[in-house]
């Protein structure tokens, strides 16, 4: 497992003590990419705060025939309950993101373990069934307290990434398809579930992945590639 290199859009703190109440869970592993992979890759698209944004992007990767896996937030996936049942029916896995985007190491113990623990139940009620034990901190934030905290919450793997769209900032479809095309075997791609850029860039990616040989796989099954 790399971690990525500490940019604009992520940041990795190091340290922080763990819990007394999470002590006795082992902690999650920290994951960007799975080195010596078969030429495959995983998109993966973050937030989801609109419902129409996401429809647009998932629609895509349908037409595409393009498996993803979703960190959404658990505010957005309120919004509308159908699309996410849709998402879930269709085999991509829906990971935990938040509730609404909170630094998880800024929270208190408490906070921090009710931030996933709610997250988790109301991303499961709205799709009606399990989500995938996958949890990406927000802004990729996250320290040694977060992951004996997220490993007592039953999520094993802290999904980063080491490529990054920077879709958030940049409204340029071009820039946003060239950064996201960036990733190698066993690569991570992050995406957001919003920008129209990432909409009108998707196609793109997509494209030109293939174009190089590659396939498209979810993070669980790129995990299940590391053996």
């Amino acid at each position: 497992m790399v971690l990525p290199a500490v940019g604009a859009s992520l940041v990795v703190l190091l340290g922080g003590a763990a819990p007394d109440a999470a002590l006795g869970a082992p902690p999650a592993a920290v994951v960007a990419d799975v080195a010596g992979a078969d030429r495959v890759v995983a998109l993966t698209f973050d937030d989801a705060w609109d419902p129409s944004s996401t429809r647009a992007v998932f629609d895509i990767l349908q037409a595409e025939a393009v498996p993803a896996t979703f960190f959404p937030v658990a505010v957005g996936v309120e919004r509308d309950p159908a699309l996410w049942r849709r998402i879930a029916a269709s085999g991509d896995p829906i990971g935990n993101h938040s509730v609404d985007h909170p630094d998880l190491t800024a929270l208190s113990d408490e906070a921090l373990a009710a931030e996933i623990a709610d997250a988790k139940r109301a991303i499961e009620a709205a799709i009606g069934g399990p989500s995938a034990p996958l949890l990406r901190p927000p802004f990729g934030r996250l320290d040694d307290r977060v992951r004996h905290v997220a490993g007592a919450a039953g999520y094993a793997t802290l999904v980063l990434w080491n490529v990054a769209s920077n879709d958030w900032a940049e409204p340029d479809p071009t820039l946003v398809a060239s950064r996201s095309l960036a990733g190698g075997a066993g690569s991570i791609v992050l995406l957001h579930a919003g920008p129209a850029s990432t909409i009108a860039a998707l196609p793109t990616i997509i494209a030109g992945y293939r174009a190089r040989g590659f396939a498209f796989v979810t993070v669980p099954e790129l995990l299940a590639a590391a053996g």
